[in-house]
């Protein structure tokens, strides 16, 4: 059996899909935020969906979340640079 060339795409409906559904099902228990709860179970059921079945699917949704990633990392490095500088450098 050939083995999937989108375990990438798997990986990621399976973690961010059971993260989005499990932290949903938490806000729906302790009853806050049930409006986002409401949006962030399905959500997550369907990328695990996705994940499971179709992999191929989520090529699109890895790409921008991977590209949302790496702007959050060169937003947070340079915010973590500037801090180390200026608090144990500049003294």
């Amino acid at each position: 059996m050939k083995r999937s060339s989108f375990r990438a795409e798997r990986e990621f409906g399976l973690i961010v899909g059971g993260v989005f559904a499990l932290l949903g099902m938490w806000w729906l228990y302790r009853g806050k935020l049930t409006s986002v709860a409401q949006v962030l179970v399905p959500l997550g059921a369907l990328l695990v969906l996705l994940g499971i079945i179709v992999p191929r699917a989520l090529v699109y949704p890895n790409k921008g979340w991977m590209k949302m990633a790496g702007a959050m990392s060169f937003v947070s490095t340079r915010i973590i640079l500037a801090f180390v500088y200026f608090l144990v450098l500049t003294p």
